[in-house]
């Protein structure tokens, strides 16, 4: 008995050598930053009027700061005189130091701000057209690169076409080659007076001008589709690979046609991986940032902008509002936890459980 009680207590005590790291690291890269988040955007941090005076204050002391820099070097002064100059540029360096230490951990920078930032978010119109935007690629990452990723996986396992190794390659690339670099690419091919496609539309009509509009942000969607599908046919063509054989051939000597085989044995039996693809189109989605901002920068008029350049944009352009970004933050981890929601709701609803 206490011989087993002893292993019992050693097994513990050997999980939680194993675990307790890799839970510390956990909390500190990932629950820390996210529970960060939400208390500021519950916060007034920095405090708005407190930093513009700071930021006066300090503008000032750096203007009588250059003054004696310029005097503990001045060979007109006396050594005595120098000294001071020294001492005085270091006591003003470390004021304005202090003035313009916005640390989240120093309690002047910030107070209680309640729901404000939340209130702010949900009345500007910008958060409503960036968060129809990115809709509009959960759409086209969802209906759009799964089911055609589905289709090329299906072409590629059934043989259906020569050069299986070649257009699987040929498909995948895109996913190697950084989303900045094909940002690039594509904005010189779709967007602006110099673009590739401007110069065919002049070939037919010399008057033929680029006028940024909100259409700019089909193109993105062409690129978006055309950059990810690759992964998702890599992903059903490796679990197409493990349907055994022996079923698919049997079901094809019952008179199955490949309507049917497709239809009652192949999507059953890939229902949790076409889950697992929605959850990665739709959380991917969300956080599509890099490749928007390459291309448009969200221009023009915000009309191409989603919630990450949005939000980019209340924390680093013009007067930072890091509560505003922090509870845009929250609010795209919302939404997305309730798409992923609905997502293995619908599953669960159709389902047949095989």
């Amino acid at each position: 008995m206490n011989n087993e009680f002893t292993k019992t207590k050693e097994e513990n005590v050997s999980y939680l050598i194993l675990v307790i790291p890799a839970l510390a690291i956990y909390l500190f890269v990932m629950a820390f930053p996210v529970l960060s988040s939400i208390a500021l955007s519950f916060s007034t941090y920095p405090n708005s009027t407190t930093s513009i005076a700071n930021r006066a204050e300090a503008d000032r002391l750096r203007e009588i700061q250059g003054g004696y820099v310029y005097a503990q070097w001045d060979q007109n002064l006396t050594q005595a005189e120098r000294d001071n100059a020294v001492e005085m540029v270091q006591s003003l360096d470390a004021e304005i130091r202090r003035l313009t230490n916005v640390s989240m951990f120093n309690s002047e920078n910030h107070g209680l701000g309640g729901i404000r930032a939340y209130r702010e978010v949900l009345t500007d119109d910008l958060f409503y057209l960036a968060l129809r935007n990115n809709i509009l690629i959960v759409l086209i990452s969802v209906f759009g690169q799964i089911p055609l990723g589905f289709f090329l996986a299906y072409i590629l396992s059934r043989g259906l076409i020569k050069g299986t190794d070649f257009f699987q390659a040929m498909i995948y690339i895109p996913n190697v080659i950084s989303a900045v670099i094909i940002g690039i690419l594509f904005k010189n091919f779709f967007l602006g007076s110099q673009s590739v496609l401007l110069e065919i539309q002049r070939q037919f009509n010399p008057e033929a001008m680029y006028i940024p509009s909100g259409s700019d942000l089909y193109a993105v969607l062409a690129v978006i589709l055309w950059m990810y599908t690759g992964i998702y046919m890599l992903i059903f063509l490796a679990n197409l690979q493990k349907i055994d054989v022996s079923v698919i051939e049997a079901s094809k000597i019952d008179g199955a046609s490949e309507a049917q085989t497709l239809r009652y044995i192949i999507l059953p039996a890939l229902s949790g991986v076409i889950v697992t693809c929605a959850i990665l189109a739709i959380s991917g989605s969300l956080k599509s940032f890099d490749l928007i901002f390459v291309m448009t920068e969200g221009r023009p008029a915000h009309t191409t902008s989603v919630l990450s350049i949005y939000m980019y944009l209340k924390a680093f352009r013009g007067a930072p509002n890091y509560p505003v970004a922090n509870a845009i933050s929250t609010i795209m981890v919302v939404i997305c936890f309730i798409l992923i929601g609905i997502t293995r709701f619908i599953e669960k609803r159709f389902s047949t459980g095989d």
